[in-house]
């Protein structure tokens, strides 16, 4: 199974290790999983490190490193359209789920 693992539990993993998101992290990127991290987040993770956890930058290199070595990083998709589209196509999705509720309601 592919497993996206996101900046808030690499955050909490690289800072916790004995915490809950560390071991969700731990058994991502383990067998059978295939663990990936977008490189946004890697991004993200890097910046909010610096801004926030400065004093712990020998930790979080160190962190990088292994996790460099435990998952696939990816490409952050681009959305472009998509999103907006499909926004459109869920609201009127519940739109009109709500008008037939309605029209149920009625009978």
């Amino acid at each position: 199974m592919r497993i996206l693992i996101d900046t808030n539990i690499l955050i909490s993993a690289a800072l916790f290790p004995q915490s809950v998101p560390a071991q969700a992290y731990m058994k991502a990127v383990m067998p059978p999983h295939d663990a990936v991290v977008c490189d946004y987040s890697m991004d993200e993770l890097s910046r909010v490190y610096d801004r926030k956890f400065s004093q712990r930058i020998q930790d979080f290199e160190h962190f990088v490193s292994v996790l460099t070595l435990s998952v696939k990083i990816v490409p952050t998709p681009h959305i472009g359209r998509a999103l907006p589209n499909a926004i459109r196509s869920a609201r009127a999705y519940f739109n009109s789920s709500r008008s037939l509720t309605a029209s149920l309601s009625q009978i």
